[in-house]
């Protein structure tokens, strides 16, 4: 695998499918762009990756 391969990626579908679930819905280009960035800021990418190491005994 190449350092720069993209492991994980969530598409604008993955985002609307959740607002469909929820709000029966898609969002509009606005709302999608409103809610990818509080995404973006909710994600704590270092601890996740950390912890499914430390999951899978990795030494």
């Amino acid at each position: 695998m190449g350092k720069d391969n993209l492991l994980y990626a969530l598409t604008e579908d993955d985002f609307q499918n959740v607002s469909q679930d929820i709000l029966e819905r898609n969002l509009t280009n606005e709302e999608l762009e409103l809610v990818a960035d509080k995404f973006a800021d909710k994600i704590d990418w270092f601890d996740i990756i950390a912890s499914s190491i430390n999951e899978l005994n990795l030494e």
